[in-house]
């Protein structure tokens, strides 16, 4: 066997291991957390105009007249861009709260904000945080950020959670605190 030869086998036998390696890597690998933020993000403004209307489902208050728990709860998903949805968040007559998510170039956002009657921020607004990553195109989790720690020790632990149940109409609102429990608002569109 000449050199000539030898090179030419050992070039086309590399060649299929590479080709034949990538391709099986491109089948096999799942999509990147990234992916799924951005197909959670496009499942929700699929949803932009529509209307979700429903009850706390679990609250840790043991204020009998929380008005989570006394009000009926409604979210709209008013706005959406190719970068940002907007989602007032209604508690009976009270139409101060917005959700936010936002795609950044670090991955998918969610925010609350909260505006006084005038329409001033509130002393606490703009919290939540980024979503770690570990969510699918139907439900992502965003643990606190560093703002929102720094706004009160106790929501250092806080956990949202957003899941989207299109084929039953759903739309759930989670909060955990200590990885407990703290609220939950279940949503059915209107």
């Amino acid at each position: 066997m000449t050199l000539h030869t030898l090179k030419r086998i050992t070039f086309i036998g590399a060649s299929l291991i590479l080709f034949s390696g990538c391709g099986s890597r491109s089948e096999t690998a799942a999509p990147d957390a990234s992916d799924l933020q951005v197909a959670f993000f496009n499942n929700i403004k699929a949803q932009c105009g529509a209307s979700f209307t429903g009850s706390t489902e679990f609250s840790s208050s043991d204020d009998p007249n929380d008005p989570f728990v006394v009000n009926p709860l409604k979210m709209q998903i008013s706005e959406c861009s190719d970068t940002e949805i907007r989602m007032p968040f209604y508690v009976g007559a009270d139409s101060s709260r917005t959700w936010i998510l936002t795609l950044t170039p670090d991955g998918l956002l969610f925010k609350h904000q909260h505006l006084m009657p005038d329409g001033s921020p509130d002393s606490i607004t703009n919290y939540g945080g980024m979503s770690d990553g570990t969510g699918t195109e139907w439900d992502q989790h965003f643990p606190a950020d560093a703002f929102t720690a720094s706004l009160d020790s106790l929501y250092t632990t806080n956990k949202w959670s957003l899941i989207l149940d299109i084929e039953n109409g759903i739309f759930d609102y989670k909060l955990q605190r200590h990885s407990k429990p703290r609220f939950e608002a279940k949503l059915m569109k209107d």
